[in-house]
């Protein structure tokens, strides 16, 4: 029987899925910035371009909530300098980590919203890309955890709304 007692957070490359996953999300939001600077007549891709980031974003976030749970959420409007996001905590609300997944599911709403149903180009999110992963984001929003993440009996019900037709 092996034992990990030496592995901690900050070894080799534990952390670094943390670090890509917060790189990723700072090109988002910078991408969501840049995109509020123009207007729809300036760029007549600009909503459809918002879809994406915001789905690629709301999957980034699923991820990272899955792996780890207590994610501090930052995004586009989110003012703070790069001290001050460093010192986010994960756990802004105690162990109440509802407000995550409503960002989350927002950010996968608005993405369907704004979404066409086909991309003519092959590799884009589309409707049915943006529908599949808030479904997923539904799913696991469903199912209280308790602090050993093991899954409470009772089921939430925030899926009541979304039923696609």
């Amino acid at each position: 029987m092996e034992v990990f007692s030496s592995v901690t957070p900050a070894i080799d490359n534990n952390d670094g899925v943390w670090y890509q996953a917060f790189v990723a999300n700072s090109r988002y939001n910078l991408a969501l910035y840049a995109l509020s600077l123009v207007t729809d007549e300036e760029y007549v891709l600009k909503q459809t371009r918002i879809g994406e980031v915001k789905f690629l974003r709301g999957a980034n976030y699923l991820f990272m909530k899955t792996l780890w749970r207590y994610v501090p959420w930052v995004d586009e409007k989110t003012n703070l300098s790069m001290e001050e996001v460093e010192n986010t905590p994960n756990r802004t609300h105690g162990t109440d980590d509802s407000e995550l997944w409503t960002n989350i599911i927002a950010d996968l709403e608005e993405a369907v919203r704004l979404l066409p149903e086909k991309q003519s180009d092959k590799g884009r999110a589309d409707k049915n890309a943006a529908r599949a992963m808030l479904a997923k984001a539904l799913l696991f929003s469903a199912y209280e955890q308790d602090d050993r993440h093991q899954v409470k009996i009772s089921i939430k019900q925030p899926w009541k709304k979304h039923w696609f037709t």
